[in-house]
């Protein structure tokens, strides 16, 4: 019997919410456009420098047209999440919000009337080389504690690995850094890269207590062309900021945020400016219902750069018993990252509209001048789940086992989701019709499906698949009941 995992996940999390550096262009203002978005050279040896000519021999091996997208719209505050050159659901939310921003239908595809409004920066390549400085790649890389206490111990919630570094630096992944170095080099016209290739082993540069890194210092390396990081001289008085600024490539230059909106039935943060004008979007996620989210309008009162974390366990759910409270260093893999901001309200709710979020990831720069406030914690939000059958062909409901609040790890995690037995090659179902957002190979999960309902308010999650239906695609639209 093999086990199939099944999850339907409610929080609201938002994800790799930086607001660009980077307005987005406005509708027929194409001439002066460009230069809004234009790197400019900078002393930092990984900053983007797009008017300087590739070497022959480093060209790239191919043109990857939705990885420069993703590179233009990222530059734009229109967040592909990831720049992966895949075109999954964070990626559609940002061409949707270009299409918004500029006037264009918004299809979240790259239709030709989008195509040709991206144009102006054709110019923009899809990735570069660079080399790896021995101060980036000094570390320290330490294994974090999973639990708070522990963590409180450490001088900072940094990263494990040079290589989770490096991802975050240039908004990818290492899977990604991975495939655009088969063999530990640059993807070049004379070496094409390979799907499954990955450089060698070899530890980074002060790895002596975290995992082992595939990239070092000194090591040339293909990434992909994110830019809108330069800092200027002066620009930022905080140089423990600037530096934070640096690691994360992040320019000092940001749009002046007026008014965030939260939506948990399109799945999405936006931004607007004084005017109105859309000018950043990301994608937010939906997870537990164990914490309430008070929805309103919602004002930021402070900024913090670098914060630490107030841990109090009354304040989680899944805290273990006889936990206390701690005070966590700051860190970019720290609860908060870099930059919470922190607000009072709401002043009145609403089942859509102005809602606070948690603020994301590491690549998050501030928001200036905003009305609408983040919170320091989690939160979450209950909403009415879609009418599902069971995923796997031939289970009836009474054979079913609730797995779904299981500890795991020692209790470090909840199983959060329901584990369903069945032979080998029996066939798995979709258990509402949607989208298939997402095929994904992890060590946790083995083969996985993310399937996003239509409604677009849920986004089911398969694990511990043998395999996958003939034909099976990311993007692909399914049919309640359909076998994938």
């Amino acid at each position: 019997m093999r086990p199939i995992q099944f999850a339907l996940p409610l929080i609201l999390i938002v994800a790799a919410c930086k607001v660009s550096d980077r307005t987005a262009p406005d509708a027929g203002a194409a001439a002066t456009a460009p230069a809004a978005i234009a790197a400019n050279p900078a002393p930092n040896p990984m900053a983007a420098r797009d008017t300087a000519a590739a070497s022959p021999d480093l060209a790239d091996s191919e043109p990857r047209p939705i990885m420069q997208a993703q590179v233009v719209l990222d530059r734009l505050g229109f967040t592909p999440g990831v720049v992966d050159g895949k075109l999954g659901l964070s990626t559609r939310n940002a061409i949707s919000g270009f299409q918004e921003a500029n006037g264009l239908a918004v299809t979240g595809a790259l239709d030709p009337a989008t195509t040709a409004g991206l144009a102006q920066w054709t110019t923009i390549p899809a990735t570069r080389v660079v080399v790896i400085p021995a101060e980036f790649a000094a570390g320290p890389f330490v294994k974090l504690p999973k639990s708070p206490q522990d963590q409180a111990k450490l001088s900072g919630l940094g990263y494990e690995t040079l290589d989770e570094k490096l991802a975050e630096r240039f908004h990818t992944t290492v899977d990604t850094l991975k495939l655009l170095n088969p063999g530990g080099k640059p993807a070049s016209a004379g070496q094409p890269a390979a799907a499954t290739a990955s450089p060698s082993a070899a530890p980074s540069a002060t790895a002596t207590t975290g995992p082992v890194a595939v990239f070092a210092a000194g090591q040339q390396i293909r990434v992909p062309n994110v830019g809108g990081d330069a800092i200027p001289a002066g620009a930022v008085s905080d140089q423990a900021w600037q530096t934070t600024l640096e690691m994360l490539g992040v320019g000092s230059t940001q749009p002046q945020a007026d008014k965030i909106v939260v939506s948990k039935s399109k799945g999405t943060l936006k931004a607007y400016d004084a005017a109105g004008k859309l000018v950043a979007v990301y994608t937010a996620t939906m997870g537990s219902s164990h914490d309430p989210l008070p929805l309103g309008d919602w004002k930021i009162t402070g900024v913090g750069h670098n914060p630490p974390f107030n841990y109090n366990p009354k304040l989680f759910w899944d805290a273990k018993a006889g936990s206390s409270k701690a005070t966590l260093p700051p860190g970019p893999n720290g609860p908060l990252g870099p930059v919470p901001e922190y607000g009072s309200g709401p002043a009145k709710t609403g089942s859509e509209g102005q809602v606070p979020a948690t603020y994301g990831p590491s690549t998050a720069a501030p928001i200036d001048q905003a009305t609408v406030a983040y919170r320091a914690d989690s939160v979450a939000v209950a909403v009415a789940a879609p009418s599902l059958v069971i995923p796997v062909q031939g289970v009836a409901p009474g054979q079913l086992t609730d797995t779904f609040a299981q500890a795991r790890e020692g209790g470090a995690r909840v199983h959060d989701a329901i584990d369903i037995m069945a032979p080998r090659g029996t066939p798995v179902l979709a258990a509402a019709a949607g989208t298939i957002e997402a095929l994904h190979l992890s060590a946790a999960g083995g083969l996985t499906i993310y399937l996003r309902c239509d409604d677009r308010r849920f986004v089911l999650y398969y694990a511990h698949l043998d395999g996958y239906a003939a034909g099976l695609a990311a993007g692909q639209q399914v049919s309640q009941g359909q076998v994938v």
